[in-house]
This record gives C-alpha cells, structure tokens and sequence, in this order.
C-alpha cells in the first residue's frame, strides 16, 4: 500500500509499504473535541457544546475529496472555514511525525431540532502556512444513524451518539504541521442538501432551517479516532 505524506520538500510519507493484510497492525489514538475549537489527546474536563445554523438553500460547497464526475483530491479547505456553518477544530503544531494507516472514524455527540439531519465531518492536514488540506471526509444522516437497519426517527433536541466513517487511509500528518477537522451537515453537489423535514431533497419543496449542536467532554466526549501505524511491515 502506498502511504501519503504533505506536498512539501522532504515530506515524510510518499513510500510504499508491505503487509499480510488490510489494515496492518495499528493503535488508536484519539483527539478530542472541545469547545474552544481546539483538539487534545485528553478529553475537555467540562461538558459544553456549540451550535450551527445549516441552511439547505446554502450549503457548504463540495471541495475535492473522493468524487468521480466532480474535481477530485485534495483540496484545501480553508476557503471554507470562515463559514457560519462549520465549525474547525485544530490540534496544536505536532511534536513528531504521526503515520496512520487503515479506517478512520469520528465518534459525535450531536443534536438538532429538526426532523432530520446530516453531519459531515472532514479531517484535514493544517500546514504551517495556514492551507487545511483535505485527508478524508464522511458524513452520517441522523436517521440512518443505524444502518443498514431501517431508518430511526430523530427526536429533536435529544443527544444522539452516531459514527461517521471517513473511510480507509494512509497518510503522514508531519512534525509541525496540524490535525485538523471540519463539522458541518453539508457537502453539496456531492451529497443532497439534507432538507431537515424528514423528506427526500427531490420530496421536499420548502426545506427548513436547522440548529445543529455539538457536544464535548464528559460521556459526551466527542472525537477524532485515528488509526497509527504501529510499524509493522515494512
């Protein structure tokens, strides 16, 4: 498998390595979300939580990412950090080299006071000189929270923990650069603006406004779970 690495001079990463199966061998490291916008290895010791007005009628803008009829790779996201309607969590500069390889997933504490919902999560390379280059992505509807069991109505303002998988990776965050991550409910053309009734996009006619909340700390400890490598292989 071939492990990627940042589009800088002597960047780590960029090399092919070997082993007896998908994912090799690896540990989890989580990085925790908090009210500060801030990630950390340890988990806030407060609970808080902040809030995002998605509109359907302007969503957040694909921008790169795994798509094969739209312009692909990774871009930077930092164009749409200034947005209302995503929120970013950084880690401070990395004291050395972090090498992850496999599947990649962010486990949220959530909410919304509409029928319906999606959450998009984004994690994203943070250079020194300030681009947020894009790693990977996912996003979760609430109501299919479960799949693939059927759909499960949503409460609104009830807390619910969903897993959004950001799929399988390999790829070297370097020594000074940044973890960084994105949290919005939309990612359109790539994905239908979620309307929040309940409905389909093609259904609905009037989609409504939704205030979405994120929740840190405590058993709402919401993460960034990342796969090291743990150096076996080759």
């Amino acid at each position: 498998y071939y492990v990627l690495g940042p589009d800088e001079p002597n960047a780590p990463g960029h090399l092919w390595r070997t082993a007896d199966s998908w994912p090799p061998k690896s540990r989890t490291r989580s990085f925790y979300l908090a009210a500060d916008k801030k990630l950390a290895l340890q988990p806030p010791e407060k609970e808080a939580s902040l809030s995002f007005q998605y509109d359907p009628k302007n969503p957040c803008p694909t921008l790169g990412g795994r798509n094969l009829v739209l312009k692909h790779g990774p871009f930077d996201q930092s164009k749409l950090a200034g947005r209302s309607d995503v929120l970013v969590f950084s880690s401070e500069p990395l004291k050395e080299n972090i090498e992850i390889a496999g599947r990649i997933e962010c486990v949220l504490f959530v909410s919304t006071d509409a029928k319906d919902t999606d959450f998009v999560v984004k994690l994203c390379d943070g250079y020194p000189d300030g681009r947020q280059m894009l790693v990977a992505d996912g996003i979760v509807r609430l109501s299919r929270r479960e799949w693939p069991k059927p759909p499960v109505p949503v409460e609104p303002g009830k807390v619910l923990s969903v897993r959004v998988d950001l799929g399988n990776m390999a790829y070297v965050f370097a020594k000074g650069h940044r973890v960084v991550v994105h949290i919005t409910s939309s990612n359109h053309p790539r994905y239908d603006a979620n309307p929040n009734t309940g409905k389909l996009s093609w259904q609905e006619k009037e989609p409504k406004r939704a205030k979405n909340m994120v929740y840190f700390g405590g058993e709402r400890a919401s993460r960034l779970v990342l796969p090291v490598w743990s150096g076996g292989g080759k």
